[in-house]
């Protein structure tokens, strides 16, 4: 595993070797090499970009949403399009008597919430 301080530095890393590669050297092979390079670090600082702006508006509407309530929001470590694509659901879930399904009671009692903060 790559320190963090180099993993922040690996995409400007392939954009200044790309710039440089291609000005110094006097091929069309390394031109071309350099101008993948380019792209890849303008593609990764895009993507990395892009998740933690999705991981920002996510993490805000969590906090929005568990303000009034007392049970801390629980970290969802599904991928993005998981997360998007899942269809909205109501909970907490109860069966037909208006009892909490079993999962939702465990969730519960993990989280140390009452009953009247599910609702």
């Amino acid at each position: 595993m790559l320190p963090r301080s180099l993993y922040e530095l690996l995409p400007y890393l392939y954009l200044v070797i790309g710039v440089v590669s291609g000005l110094s050297i006097e091929s069309s092979l390394i031109l071309a090499a350099s101008l993948l390079l380019i792209l890849a670090g303008l593609l990764t600082l895009f993507m990395r970009w892009n998740y933690r702006e999705d991981r920002r508006r996510y993490n805000q509407e969590r906090h929005q949403a568990a303000a009034g309530s007392r049970c801390r929001p629980q970290n969802d470590m599904r991928q993005g399009g998981d997360r998007r694509q899942r269809p909205a659901m109501h909970f907490p879930l109860t069966d037909t008597a208006g009892r909490l399904i079993r999962q939702e009671r465990r969730h519960r009692e993990r989280r140390g919430c009452n009953r009247h903060s599910l609702a």
